[in-house]
This record gives structure tokens, sequence and C-alpha cells, in this order.
């Protein structure tokens, strides 16, 4: 994989020279968070599904030529958020008034000005949908790092806090010694908490967009049904998708399941008061439904195979407006 990426980004930096726009383009190239499995992570603790750095802390390379000269090392406290600020200010392009920007821009730390960012802090959780109270979570702020695992009724004592400055793997637990600084952070960390599950997109999550010009097909997985937890992974569980269909017609459903399901089962797909049932007479682990009359509606879109012993959701859906 890392010779796979070496030579792809060089195919992208070639293609910038050939193009003679190497120096007035920017390139960043960071990574997903955390390994999946155990591989190579520097000593880190963690993977991913992780708060500790393993599964938080990722590489970030920002090149621009006609700027940024040289090679330089940041050593600030940065995340992903602060990415629109800073290509807004390098492209001197207007961010969003109508909502909170959480990120900073980093282009003072880029140009190797003097900036205080000693007193940010980085809100980190884990979970699926909904955030666990003190379950896989973290704060950031300067070089301590205060991370929860732990019962939603935990004392500040009851978690973890590492000074990352002395202790980059974090391996050494300095609550007891820093209670005063442990039950700050725990503070701040409520009010983020708090903020977070108050907010609009959780609340009042936006439905899912299908029968757009602007996409088509659409794929439902696993990730953005509602339902029971652990629904990315399993197949005998409950779950739907809340879906907005744009306009009346006719639509193609592709269904594909983990494992291959036995034959004459039957495949029901509903979507709001609408249901359409078919006979599958293959084992397999696609089924299709084509030419499915669909209203224009705000719906919860299901779709279950019963083969007459269980019921099996499919991993992920597509769905395609034909006319």
């Amino acid at each position: 994989m890392v010779s796979n990426i070496d030579e792809n980004v060089s195919k992208v930096l070639d293609v910038l020279e050939k193009l003679h726009i190497k120096e007035n383009t920017i390139v960043i190239f960071m990574t997903d968070n955390g390994p999946q499995q155990t591989r190579y992570v520097a000593g880190m603790r963690g993977r991913k599904g992780s708060v500790y750095n393993g599964g938080v802390r990722v590489p970030f390379y920002i090149r621009y030529p006609s700027l940024l000269k040289g090679n330089k090392e940041v050593d600030a406290l940065t995340a992903h958020i602060d990415v629109a600020p800073t290509l807004a200010t390098l492209c001197h392009a207007q961010l969003p008034t109508d909502r909170i920007i959480d990120g900073k821009n980093m282009l003072p730390l880029l140009m190797g000005e003097s900036v205080d960012w000693d007193d940010r802090s980085l809100f980190f959780y884990w979970t699926r949908r909904y955030l666990e109270l003190y379950t896989n979570i973290a704060l950031r702020k300067g070089s301590f790092k205060l991370v929860g695992k732990a019962n939603y009724s935990a004392t500040p004592e009851q978690f973890e806090l590492y000074n990352l400055n002395q202790d980059p793997y974090e391996q050494h637990n300095v609550v007891e010694t820093k209670k005063r600084m442990s039950g700050e952070m725990k503070s701040e960390l409520d009010m983020l908490f708090e903020s977070l599950v108050k907010s609009d997109n959780l609340t009042n999550s936006p439905r899912i967009v299908i029968g757009s010009k602007f996409k088509n097909p659409v794929t439902l997985n696993r990730n953005d049904a509602d339902g029971e937890r652990d629904i990315w992974a399993q197949e005998e569980v409950y779950g739907f998708w809340r879906i907005s269909i744009q306009e009346a017609g006719y639509y193609n459903f592709t269904f594909k399941f983990i494992q291959p399901v036995e034959a004459s089962g039957q495949m029901s797909l509903e979507a709001g008061t609408s249901i359409n049932k078919a006979i599958s007479p293959v084992r397999t682990d696609v089924i299709r439904m084509n030419n499915v009359q669909l209203s224009k509606m705000d719906c919860d879109l299901r779709a279950i195979y019963s083969d007459g012993k269980k019921t099996i959701r499919p991993f992920y859906v597509e769905v395609e407006k034909i006319q």
C-alpha cells in the first residue's frame, strides 16, 4: 500500500510539473485515522476506533511552492477542521457566516510566525451515530490529554491523564498527581459534549436524498442506517434508512448481502406506506428489484430478506431512478 500511494502521489506531482502549475498549486497529503488491524503505528497506543494517539493522530503535509519555501516541521496541535479556514485564507475565499467554524487558520504556523495555540482544545470521540458519555472520549489541551473510558457517572479521578510531551506513547496515567487539571479538563469536555448532543445534525439529522438529478444512483450503506447498534457489521439486526424521495417515478434497487442468502426466500422493500415483495429463485448475495414505482415523499426505507428461518438485512442498497 505504501508503494501504491507513493507511485500515485508521484503521478499527481508529475502532472503539475508538465502543466507548469506546480508553483501555484496547493497539494495536501493526509490519511484516514488509525489502522483497522494491528500494524506499525510508530509505537503509539491504540488503533482505529480508539481515542489514543494510534487511533487519532495522522500525518499532514502541505506544499505550496509560491508561498511556502523549503521544508518545515510545525509542532502545534492542529486538526482536519483547520483545513477549510487555511485554504480559504490561501485562496482569498469567504468562509460561511451562517455557522460556527471550529477550525483555525494554520497559515501563520506554516509561515513560521509566532502564534499562541497553547490554549486550544480538541475534542475526540469514537462511536457510531450518538456520543456515549465517557466511553472512548478524550480532550487534548496543550501537552495534556484527558481520556475517558469509564462509566457515565465517572469522576475526574476515574479518567486517564497523559502528558504527551513527556509520555508520547500514553503509558503513564498522571491523573492522581494532576487532580485539579483533570477536573478543569473534564468540565470543558462536559460542555463540549453537551453542545454536541444538542446539535441539529444529531437531533434532526438530514434525510438521504434519492431521485435527484445531482446524484443518481445513490448507495445506502450500513453506516447511514438507523436502528440497532452494530448494524454495519451484522445481518440479523433491525435497521432502516431515513430518505427523501425527490421525484415520483420508477426506481431500480440492488441489494448486496454480506453472505449469499438462500433460494426461495422473499425480498421485501418498504418505503413509507408502499411495500413491494419478490421471491429470489437462487442462492445469491445480490438481489435486484427493477421498475419499482415510488411517490415523492419523506419516509423510512426498509429492506428485509426472509428465508422462513431468519430475516436478513443487506449490507448496502443501491437506488437508481430510471424514469
